[in-house]
């Protein structure tokens, strides 16, 4: 507005015909008038700004079928549908999604209060400084200036507030506190006039399209209702509606709703993301300003969580320290629970991914256990009852069923998850409910979006297939098959008792047995082996116990010749051989031979290994395989200097049996080739390739601490795809050609373009593809008989 006037004065004052030109009567309010309406409809072009009349007749909406751009190359504005259109639909485009006063400060209208996507409020900073006390006075004084004008937003937490609370925090007050004292000293500004109607109150025009009847109902949101999202995105409006038209259409009458305390990251190589367990960080608990924001308001809350403890790749995507249930920072929420006799959810797996012989038991439900009877006033309800895609799963019934016995707050949910696995058939789990009836209960498995997408192909595609509607089928179906009395305490009763509203913990005791509880935890940090658990020394001695039968070794072969009249027949080159294990242990190369001998394997090519697995204080047991636990793994340069040392320590007749190679380099860092060139200088003539280079490996990319994704056709790979060439070396990689986590095959596998770049890019590179058919199926092979045809494999 001040620009608007100067600028009036300066051209007024410039022109002494302006009288004439424009009239007495065009004062500096009406220039200012017609600037900003100028300014309202005005698009950015590389021309400076320009007026497009025919977009700006289209209406505004806050769910736009159509977004507007200037094509900078063809100099015109573009107009792109986001969505199916009908015929004689009309098209509604965007101004952004704010609220009703930012709107008409702006644009010059408002939405229809039912339809408003945020509610904003605004005020100059100085009206926070003058609340706060002297620490939070000078703190923000030295940060903002006093006439700054501060607004608030339901759509999130913006950049301004967070700042100024944390400015708060640091001269030695409570930011949370002294922003619900600023937004109460407030309300009496924003209570409606009692002389004016709603509709009147809002008798502003409006730029978007009536909307049907039944829709506006369904958005009508009152203060009470308004989710605050997580981050900086909010819960839509009309989602509860939505969500409760498919409750009904489903036949479910309550449900226990929450967020979700993750947010995946999207980008080239999926960073890690730190995470929060819905709104208080796992290395932290629950702090005096989470309580007094989250507990201190108006909502009642019915439960803790979900929390998510050990849950496979979310767990190893996330960064910080292992959450499990003996961790420091949930001895603070089961402390919270206890104090506000609330329930806590948690997502906890029973045992970890490996499917080695020696991981053969429950390892995580010891922990579990030990925090049930910690907080045995606690109830605790385990979302899938520790079932999950992987593991192993023989006598898990009598695992669970014990638990259950001799744990009375433990409660269980069966998941359409669970009845897909299988992992406990469907018969044992109606025998478990039947037992255990009053800790039973079911949970569907659809996240955010509930009612079918339609025409929306930005929606879940989990929606657009009727997910929720059929994991309810799916649970009927199992539930239906229970006596008449189970039923009804499974499918409902259970639910109600454990999610009422209770009053607060009259019989706390103030944190006494919470500090007992934090002194047992803090000593048993650093756990020894469990009793229940495996005996790792056992499984030790297992390596070098004779081979069942079964795995015996053939006769035939000496020293790498063929014998006549032997068992083997056939002589092959093993192309993936590991001299070295996720620990950097090996049998040594004298029973490596003996091995090769008794397989018909004359040569191989001797790789070691170039990541180690860490044993992580959370952890009970030392790993011996990097899918053991959520330890996390790390590349290790000394690797090839182990199977250099190793190489050059045979007879030069047993040296040519072998082809080593080396790729103890982190395939992210651009440096590598560094690590290469000096090995290859301090050994010459030993090395015949590069390999196995690690990049998109399952749960090995997940469980690497560098926060960057290797990936074959990442920059840092072209210098060595380059040295590989100049030296006439191979290359092997291992570099899955699909994602890990996919519900249904869709013949479309996502990482093959990135083989297809390097290959397109060095067509003189021998690349040598390891794994590509064991982890992502046969159906690949389809897609790389392309590769086969066009690229030098």
């Amino acid at each position: 507005a001040g620009d608007c006037v100067a600028v009036h004065d300066f051209v007024k004052e410039g022109l002494p015909e302006w009288p004439e030109m424009v009239g007495s009567g065009f004062d500096s309010g009406i220039f200012m008038s017609a600037r900003l309406s100028l300014l309202s409809r005005e698009f950015a072009t590389r021309h400076g700004s320009a007026l497009v009349p025919l977009v700006d007749l289209c209406n505004h909406s806050a769910t736009p079928a159509a977004h507007q751009s200037w094509d900078l190359q063809g100099d015109a504005m573009v107009i792109t549908a986001v969505r199916d259109l009908e015929a004689g639909e009309e098209l509604l485009i965007t101004y952004g999604l704010t609220s009703n006063p930012m709107l008409l400060r702006t644009y010059g209208f408002v939405l229809p209060p039912g339809i408003e996507p945020a509610w904003t409020v605004s005020f100059p900073v100085s009206e926070l400084i003058d609340i706060c006390g002297p620490g939070p006075r000078k703190e923000l004084e030295d940060r903002f200036l006093p006439l700054l004008e501060f607004q608030l937003t339901t759509a999130g937490v913006v950049d301004f507030l967070s700042d100024a609370m944390a400015a708060c925090a640091r001269g030695g007050g409570d930011g949370a506190l002294l922003l619900r004292q600023l937004v109460t000293s407030k309300m009496e500004e924003y209570e409606p006039c009692p002389k004016h109607s709603k509709e009147e109150a809002f008798s502003v025009p409006t730029r978007t399209a009536t909307a049907p009847k039944k829709e506006q109902t369904a958005r009508q949101v009152s203060w009470e209702e308004v989710p605050i999202g997580s981050g900086k995105v909010g819960v839509p409006h009309g989602f509860y509606a939505a969500l409760l038209e498919c409750m009904d259409e489903c036949g479910v009458s309550h449900a226990a709703i929450m967020g979700c305390p993750l947010k995946k990251n999207w980008s080239e190589f999926e960073t890690r993301r730190a995470r929060t367990w819905c709104g208080f960080r796992p290395r932290i608990g629950i702090r005096p300003t989470d309580r007094s924001a989250n507990f201190g308001n108006e909502i009642q809350w019915r439960g803790l969580g979900k929390l998510i403890l050990r849950f496979s790749e979310v767990t190893n995507l996330t960064v910080g320290s292992v959450p499990y249930p003996g961790h420091p920072a949930l001895n603070g929420i089961m402390h919270e629970a206890q104090r506000r006799n609330l329930p806590v959810m948690i997502q906890h797996n029973a045992c970890s991914e490996s499917t080695k012989p020696y991981k053969y038991g429950f390892e995580y439900t010891g922990e579990l256990e030990e925090m049930l009877q910690a907080y045995d006033d606690v109830n605790v309800l385990w979302v899938d009852a520790g079932i999950y895609v992987r593991g192993q799963w023989a006598g898990y019934k009598e695992e669970l069923a014990r638990l259950m016995k001799g744990n009375k707050n433990l409660y269980i949910s069966i998941t359409p998850t669970v009845l897909k696995l299988q992992k406990i058939a469907s018969k044992d789990l109606l025998e478990i409910a039947e037992m255990y009836p009053d800790h039973v209960m079911l949970g569907s498995s659809t996240i955010g979006t509930f009612k079918d997408a339609g025409s929306n192909p930005a929606a879940d595609s989990g929606a657009r297939t009727g997910k929720y509607k059929k994991d309810w089928e799916l649970m009927k179906k199992w539930a239906g098959q229970l006596s008449r009395e189970t039923y009804k305490k499974v499918t409902f009763t259970n639910a109600f008792h454990l999610f009422k509203h209770r009053a607060d913990n009259e019989k706390f005791d103030g944190g006494k047995s919470f500090e007992n509880k934090i002194t047992y935890t803090s000593a048993h940090q650093v756990r020894t082996v469990s009793s229940k658990l495996h005996n790792m020394e056992n499984a030790k001695q297992k390596d070098y116990e004779p081979p069942a039968e079964k795995n015996r070794m053939l006769s035939g072969m000496t020293d790498g010749k063929l014998m006549h009249d032997g068992e083997i027949k056939h002589v092959v080159i093993d192309t993936h051989l590991h001299m070295l294990d996720f620990l950097h242990k090996s049998s040594g190369t004298r029973k490596i031979l003996q091995a090769m001998d008794g397989c018909g394997v004359e040569k191989a090519v001797l790789i070691g290994m170039p990541c180690c697995k860490k044993w992580s204080k959370d952890e009970p047991e030392q790993p011996l395989y990097y899918q053991d636990d959520n330890g996390q793994c790390y590349f290790y340069s000394y690797s090839d200097q182990m199977v250099a040392d190793a190489w050059m320590a045979l007879p030069d007749d047993k040296r040519c049996r072998f082809a080593p190679v080396m790729a103890g380099f982190n395939p992210t860092d651009i440096n590598a080739i560094a690590h290469v060139e000096r090995m290859w200088d301090k050994y010459p003539g030993l090395w015949r390739g590069l390999g196995e280079v690690m990049c998109r490996h399952d749960d090995l990319t997940m469980l690497l601490q560098d926060d960057e994704c290797p990936v074959i056709n990442h920059m840092a790979m072209r210098p060595l795809y380059e040295f590989c060439i100049k030296h006439d070396l191979n290359c092997l990689v291992h570099h899955n050609a699909d994602r890990t986590a996919e519900e249904e095959s869709d013949d479309h596998y996502e990482y093959l373009w990135e083989v297809e770049q390097v290959l397109t890019t060095f067509p003189d590179l021998k690349l040598v593809w390891l794994g590509f058919v064991v982890v992502v199926g046969q159906g690949v092979l389809f897609s790389c008989f392309r590769l086969f045809e066009t690229s030098p494999f």
